[in-house]
């Protein structure tokens, strides 16, 4: 019996072929004995390896000389794994030949690549495409064309990490059964075995490729649902968004492209059935691609038409194009001011609006656009005198003029307003109803603070882009004649008529409306409450509120922009470092604190619920703060007031707990029994580490064992066992909870009797749904400190079903005691738990900040990058909003030492975001994306971003402003001339001129007529070359 040859020994000297090889002496076995060998012992196993193994050996196209040079060895040597390389001394010796493009002794084979001392040979050379190659970023937008199916038996036995795919090969497991073939020789068994198997594999690709692809499946389900229901429009927008996802809004002419498949869709819905062509949905859908497309003369009466609809969500979209078309008009009547047409839109709109609680709403969320729209353009003290002037219509009415009718009422108001007193405000002001009481006292002259100077060394292009800068943010309040001195410059726009404004005061007589008038009020002043649009101005139905691509104005704060991108002289960091001639890895570190941008529901947490409170130091660092404490003092409503003084308190507690403390015991003097602000006093202590006190006043105030039912009873029970809780004093906690159900004693029979009591309150309908979440979590959290289980307190969470905000409440809520528990009180528990949910959570609210962080949180020390960035990625038709798309800049920062390489995802993000038809068209996202490629050094790409955010934002002054001071280095004179000629022309508020000497100005002209000159002789050329024709 001869020893079996492999190809992975070395060969020894007898295993070279012969010069002149002869015919082999070798016996011949009988062949039916072969065959009969061969059926007893072959295996089904066996003979897939020879045919593929055979299969592989024909497909050779290696010169058959090369081979008697060199042998092959497949197996590989396991220590090139552990060190990653070849040893030399397995390397074999060679020579160099023809100037090193090949090897001495194989004639055939080229050297396709060196690396050291080590080279590889090959018979064609390779060409690695690189990741900036066109085709493979061709490669990567091309949609898949296969699809990997799976077998249904599988698939659910298969674990929930993964899917068991199934081979795409069908073979035959009972082949091995049939012994009645007959075949001549061994060698025809074996090739007719080879072929059979081919055309097996053929006949596979054959189905393979008939088998529809997702996309495909999920259009046909579409089409088939639109022809039985052709009315749906929720399956309208399905698909479109199928037909978008097509298109890479990274791919050239997407906009164009996206916008003609819409159109197209949507005109074949309207021809489905006359109804869809008054879905609004579906007409904003045509209206924004019409805009890609049309030209005025064909958009200008499809608006109209679309106006006529009615439906706020579409006057809301017609008055922004409207302000985004202005221009000031050439004739004189028209200069004075350019957003005219604006307010007339907007007044348009006002008067459509009837009474009403619901239409009072309306018309703030009006109010707000257009105020805001003011802000943008620079008229900065005609948006507050707005905000002054309707906060005197709204609270400060004389009791004699109540039921006077509105205009009448606005003539009384007129009078006060020329007055020129102090309004609601500034200091000292009183009120209109004051001042009518009063005697209607003139006005007396008081001092007004100067600006401060800035040095005169900079560029005077800079000079005046900084001074305007500063005179936007802090001359924001309207001048008044008598306290301008005489000698001093007349603005025109400093000083607010009481015609200016009048067009846009409003009559607000329910008090929900008027308190919604308060919130906007702050959060145009700076002091964003997370949800409050949402809640109160989302429509219902298939279409929601986009309002935060223009009220979301904080995010653009140098504060915030200074929290979102890592410090500018930030290096990337080492990964790995040497200790005792060992490489190990470096602890990774990760950024501390909130998201900067908050983002939830509005009602999920109380304005003192977290522990940095609704507003942390980077929300209060650029807000006017004398200004907010007196529009806090002066638009109180009496000492019932809660939500507005609690309000006041988190405002003040984020400047200073101490004197946030002072300002509450104030309130608690004139109301006793409010249990929001005792509850708001109590988080307060325990932020400043006072535990003792808050236990004083839990104590003093759920001593009268007051009913369950009752408001904010369960809140302060609930506040009262998580403070015992985070103390680590678990028995405590748990005689609290026992103590909220009316039990007493810590035995095995009282805590039955507490839970059983605690479940008994879940099913009471006569409770706020926040009340009922406290509750819930009082149950939890005695099963957990029953326990010492987690799983313990998510049965209770999983057993309460809600929906809505609640339900994302009571998510928030779970996740937090998951976090507390495993992270902060150190308990021993899976992190898998954490990371689950939270991940979980995360697909359900996108936006949730809170989530996020949670998220992020059972990330930490996974070293699994590329989970965080799947989730925070998305594809292209995915819907995000503006606090979405910025809470993923601030994650590129969120590792220490990353940043460098997530620059280029966050590009993308952006460039996503600012073409996606959601987030379109917002000043606040083409402010981030500038400012992303100014801190990255990338003027050039800045500059470019800043041309077009030109375009989508033709009225926000602070885009404009960016090419005289962070990129000044990249524009020229004459492009900053033009640019001032553009604000000049679309209306913006400049309050100084340029300085420029008569050198600059006779270059500036000089260069614009060579200018002419050339488009005239470009023209010219053009003109000649087409002439035969």
């Amino acid at each position: 019996m001869s020893a079996p040859s492999f190809s992975s020994f070395p060969p020894s000297s007898s295993s070279f072929p012969d010069d002149e090889p002869g015919p082999s002496n070798r016996p011949t076995p009988d062949a039916t004995s072969t065959r009969k060998s061969d059926k007893k012992h072959r295996k089904p196993k066996e003979d897939r390896l020879k045919r593929k193994s055979e299969r592989i050996r024909s497909e050779r196209t290696v010169d058959e000389e090369a081979t008697r040079y060199f042998f092959s060895d497949k197996r590989g040597d396991q220590y090139n794994i552990q060190y990653g390389s070849l040893h030399e001394g397995d390397v074999p010796k060679y020579k160099s030949v023809s100037r090193g493009q090949r090897v001495l002794g194989v004639p055939s084979l080229s050297v396709l690549r060196r690396t050291g001392q080590i080279v590889e040979l090959g018979t064609k050379r390779r060409h690695m495409p690189s990741l900036t190659d066109s085709k493979a970023r061709a490669l990567v937008t091309v949609p898949a064309t296969r699809r990997l199916l799976v077998r249904s038996t599988e698939a659910d036995a298969g674990d929930g990490d993964f899917l068991r795919l199934s081979s795409a090969r069908k073979t035959n497991e009972q082949s091995y059964r049939s012994i009645t073939r007959d075949h001549a020789n061994s060698d025809s068994d074996a090739s007719s075995l080879s072929s059979s198997d081919l055309s097996d594999d053929d006949n596979s690709e054959d189905d393979e490729a008939i088998t529809l692809t997702s996309h495909q499946q999920a259009l046909k389900s579409l089409e088939q649902a639109l022809a039985r229901d052709p009315r749906s429009t929720p399956n309208w927008l399905k698909r479109i968004s199928l037909a978008l996802s097509e298109i890479p809004l990274s791919s050239k002419n997407a906009a164009k492209l996206r916008a003609e498949m819409t159109i197209s869709v949507v005109e074949r819905a309207f021809a489905a059935d006359p109804i869809n062509q008054s879905s609004i949905p579906l007409r904003l859908k045509y209206l924004k691609s019409g805009q890609e497309l049309w030209d005025d003369e064909q958009l200008h009466p499809e608006w109209e038409k679309a106006y006529d609809m009615g439906g706020m969500q579409i006057w809301m979209e017609w008055l922004d194009r409207k302000i985004k078309a202005n221009k000031i008009q050439q004739h004189a009547d028209a200069a004075v001011d350019g957003f005219q047409r604006a307010v007339e839109a907007a007044t348009t709109i006002l008067k459509s609006l009837g009474d009403g609680e619901e239409k009072e709403v309306a018309k703030i969320r009006v109010f707000w656009r257009i105020v805001t729209a003011f802000r943008e353009a620079g008229y900065i003290e005609r948006a507050n005198a707005l905000f002054q002037a309707q906060a005197e219509l709204t609270f400060k009415v004389p009791q004699a003029l109540l039921r006077k009718l509105t205009p009448a009422l606005l003539d009384d108001l007129e009078e006060f307003w020329d007055a020129e007193v102090p309004r609601l405000g500034e200091p000292d002001a009183q009120g209109w109803a004051h001042w009518i009481f009063s005697g209607k006292k003139e006005a007396e002259p008081s001092a007004t603070p100067s600006p401060p100077s800035l040095p005169t060394s900079l560029d005077r292009y800079t000079q005046w882009a900084r001074q305007e800068s500063y005179a936007d943010l802090k001359s924001f309040i309207p001048s008044k004649s008598v306290n301008q001195p005489e000698d001093a410059e007349w603005d025109p726009y400093a000083t607010v008529l009481f015609s200016d404004i009048r067009p846009l005061l409003l009559s607000l007589q329910t008090p929900l409306a008027q308190n919604i008038f308060r919130l906007t009020w702050l959060s145009f002043l700076g002091l964003h409450i997370p949800g409050f649009e949402e809640h109160y101005f989302g429509a219902s139905g298939a279409t929601t509120c986009w309002d935060d691509r223009w009220c979301y104005t904080h995010l653009t704060s140098s504060s915030y922009l200074d929290a979102l991108f890592p410090p500018k002289n930030t290096s990337a960091g080492l990964t790995t470092e040497s200790a005792s001639g060992v490489i190990i890895g470096r602890e990774r570190q990760f950024a501390t604190g909130p998201i900067p941008v908050k983002s939830w529901s509005y009602g999920i947490f109380d304005y003192m619920d977290n522990a940095e409170g609704l507003w942390g130091k980077v929300d209060v660092e650029g807000v006017d703060q004398p200004y907010v404490r007196r529009i806090f003092q002066q638009l109180r409503n009496g000492v019932n007031d809660w939500e507005w003084d609690v309000l006041s308190l988190a405002f003040e507690s984020a400047l200073s707990v101490k004197s946030a403390l002072k300002l509450s015991r104030t309130y608690l003097a004139s109301a006793r029994d409010s249990l929001p602000l005792w509850a708001a006093h109590a988080r307060m202590e325990r932020r400043r580490g006072k535990l003792d006190e808050a236990r004083k006043i839990y104590t003093t105030v759920l001593s009268s064992s007051p009913p369950i039912n009752q408001p904010w009873v369960g809140r302060l029970w609930w506040d009262w066992a998580e403070a015992e809780w985070l103390a680590k004093q678990s028995q405590a906690a748990i005689l609290v909870i026992l103590k909220a159900a009316g039990v007493e004693g810590t035995s095995g029979v009282a805590l039955l009797r507490g839970k059983r009591t605690l479940e008994d309150t879940f099913g009471q309908r006569d409770m706020e749904w926040k009340d009922h979440e406290a509750w819930v979590k009082l149950r939890a959290l005695l099963g957990l400190l029953n326990s010492g289980d987690i799983s313990q307190a998510l049965s209770v969470f999983d057993a309460f079903h809600v929906d809505g905000v609640a339900e994302e409440s009571l998510t928030v809520a779970t996740l937090l005691i998951i976090y507390r528990h495993g992270m902060v009180l150190k308990n021993a528990m899976p992190p898998a738990i954490l990371r689950q949910r939270a991940a979980k959570a995360l697909k359900m609210y996108p936006s949730n900040s809170v989530v996020l962080e949670l998220f992020l949180e059972g990330e930490k020390g996974q070293g699994v990058w590329g989970r965080v960035r799947e989730s925070l990625g998305g594809k292209d038709d995915v819907e995000k909003d503006v606090s979405r798309r910025l809470q993923e800049v601030w994650v590129g920062q969120w590792q220490v030492g990353r940043w460098e390489g997530e620059v280029e995802r966050i590009r993308s993000g952006l460039a996503a975001a600012v073409q996606s038809e959601r987030t379109r068209g917002s000043p606040i996202l083409w402010r981030v994306s500038i400012e992303l490629e100014i801190r990255a050094g990338q003027l050039e790409r800045a500059k470019a971003l800043l041309y077009r955010a030109n375009q989508e934002c033709p009225i926000s002054k602070e885009l404009y402003l960016l090419a005289f001071d962070p990129l000044r280095s990249a524009f020229n004179h004459e492009e900053l001339h033009r640019l001032v000629s553009v604000m000049a022309e679309r209306g913006l508020r400049m309050r100084q001129e340029i300085d420029e000497d008569e050198e600059m100005q006779e270059a500036v002209e000089a260069a614009v007529d060579d200018e002419k000159d050339s488009e005239i002789e470009a023209n010219a050329k053009e003109l000649r070359r087409l002439m035969p024709y």
